[in-house]
């Protein structure tokens, strides 16, 4: 089998670190290295949906305060910042 290592420290002191090493102690030995992989695909894959969900509700909301908006089409700028920090 070849592949690369890569190994970490927990800190059993920090209750995060104390969870994550109960559940991996918990798996079979041949399990771990793919129980890793397959969480930290599926956080990267959550981040970018999550990306594109403030994305997709960023624009509708613009949208929306466009098509309200009674001030000739100017848009308030306190709404604006809101939408631009999401």
């Amino acid at each position: 089998m070849s592949g690369t290592r890569l190994s970490i420290r927990l800190n059993l002191d920090k209750l995060n670190h104390k969870k994550a090493y109960d559940i991996l102690s918990a798996l079979p030995p041949r399990r771990k290295s793919e129980y890793v992989v397959s969480a930290i695909i599926r956080a990267h894959d959550t981040d970018e949906v999550l990306e594109i969900v403030k994305q997709v509700l960023s624009e509708s909301t613009s949208a929306e305060i466009q098509s309200t908006s009674s001030n000739n089409g100017e848009i308030d700028n306190v709404a604006m910042d809101y939408l631009k920090s999401l």
